[in-house]
């Protein structure tokens, strides 16, 4: 029995959406004054949309997304960002019912290790960051974000932390 790549679906879609494609604007058309200046750290759970969540157009921020928003993951990029950007505001967002609060970090490692043999070491040195409270979530990485050590002082004190209830859709601001 064979089955679609999904990925040659999303090809082919990709060619319906060209059709009626807009450009966007290229970096050195946008000026300094219009370029994001906030990043939101966030899931890459499909139910958490920033764009959506908070009717963002597309200078508003920048969106950096991974597995259960793992701040150790995300700094790297972050870095980058506020080099080119000159970032003002952060707001990190955990949501309810991820995925990573199913799972414990050993669970993971385990897992990994049937799969992928040979690689213990490497595989012991990953962070996963599973997680059962979402609001202590949020607080671990917001103090990690704020003290690490590349984190410009006057962003780490425009660093926010948030929780999005996916049943209600309401944002909370979690105090650290």
């Amino acid at each position: 029995m064979t089955s679609k790549s999904f990925v040659l679906e999303l090809m082919e879609r990709s060619k319906k959406y060209a059709i009626s494609h807009t450009p966007s604007p290229v970096v050195a058309d946008v000026p300094v004054s219009d370029r994001a200046h906030t990043v939101i750290f966030c899931c890459a759970d499909g139910r958490i949309d920033p764009k959506l969540l908070f009717n963002l157009s597309l200078t508003d921020a920048v969106v950096l997304r991974n597995a259960g928003c793992g701040m150790p993951r995300n700094i790297n990029d972050f870095l980058i960002f506020d080099e080119i950007l000159e970032l003002r505001e952060v707001l990190i967002i955990s949501h309810t019912d991820c995925g990573l609060t199913h799972f414990t970090d050993n669970i993971v490692y385990e897992g990994l290790k049937k799969r992928v043999t040979g690689h213990d070491k490497e595989i012991d040195e990953m962070y996963i960051g599973t997680f059962k409270n979402c609001s202590e979530r949020v607080k671990s990485d917001v103090k990690f974000f704020k003290s690490h050590p590349l984190v410009r002082r006057e962003l780490a004190e425009h660093t926010f932390g948030a929780v999005y209830d996916i049943k209600t859709g309401e944002v909370t601001i979690v105090e650290s």
